[in-house]
Parts: structure tokens; sequence; C-alpha cells
């Protein structure tokens, strides 16, 4: 069982992993987009203003360490932020 008895894979498994992981990454962007919006909802206006009024960039590193352990998850955390940032 070495690499002599290894076969190609053929066209179609590559075109079905190429659009699967398209399909996924479109999900994932779905997913956080929602999470954004979802975020803005229940947070209202002053979740969304707290992110908004910083211009200082320690400032917003203070506010991420504080969402951070607010949320105690820093990918949820970057997802959300993401999500405000792009709404």
């Amino acid at each position: 069982m070495g690499k002599e008895d290894e076969q190609p894979k053929s066209w179609p498994v590559v075109i079905g992993g190429v659009i699967g992981a398209l399909a996924c990454l479109y999900v994932f962007l779905v997913g956080l987009e929602l999470l954004g919006d979802g975020f803005k909802c229940l947070g209202g206006r002053g979740a969304g203003g707290m992110f908004e009024a910083i211009s200082n960039p320690i400032a917003g590193l203070m506010t991420g360490i504080l969402a951070t352990v607010l949320v105690q998850s820093s990918s949820t955390s970057t997802s959300i932020v993401v999500g405000l940032v792009g709404a």
C-alpha cells in the first residue's frame, strides 16, 4: 500500500470538492451576516454605537478585549465585529 497504489482523482470528484468548498464558504458568510444582524437587533443602538464611536485604535483594542471577555469566544467576537463593520 504505497504511493504506487494511489490513483488520481477523477474530474467529477475534483469539481464536486471545489463546489462543496465554495458552498461551505457561502454558508459560513451567510451565517456571519445573520450573526451580525442578530447582534444588532438584540443589542439595539447602544451596542452598534459602541463599535461606531471608536476612532482610537487603543480604544478599539480595549473594546475588542471587553467583547471577547463578555462573549467568551474570540471567533464569535470576531464574527460579530466583522458583521458590524460590513453593515
